[in-house]
């Protein structure tokens, strides 16, 4: 199920349907529908998908995910170390963890 909203004032847009119902979708599959947005005005409309219905929960989540990700990435850099006190010679292998934990803090900022 999708909510979609729209607001505008003193303009006449619309979008063609107030609510979207998708089919069941897996992994590997994708599920798709199309809405419209009528624009009646001479205003240019500027729009966007977004996940969330506010800045603010926006916000909310995104300092979530990063809480997570620093406590993952620290999680994540005790267990290496942790095995190098049982094995030093796999020491020189931390530039590869720091370069996947990077990798994943730049995926997720690109997500935003």
């Amino acid at each position: 199920y999708v909510q979609l909203y729209g607001s505008a004032t003193d303009v006449n847009v619309r979008l063609d349907k107030s609510s979207i119902m998708l089919d069941n979708t897996f992994i590997g599959l994708s599920s798709q529908r199309t809405v419209t947005i009528h624009n009646r005005s001479n205003v240019v409309v500027h729009y966007a998908w977004k996940t969330y219905s506010s800045v603010e929960e926006e916000e909310a989540q995104k300092q979530l995910r990063t809480k997570q990700m620093d406590e993952e990435e620290s999680l994540s850099k005790e267990s290496f170390f942790a095995r190098c006190l049982h094995n030093p010679a796999i020491r020189d292998r931390y530039p590869i963890l720091t370069r996947h934990l990077e990798r994943n803090r730049k995926h997720f900022l690109e997500d935003e």
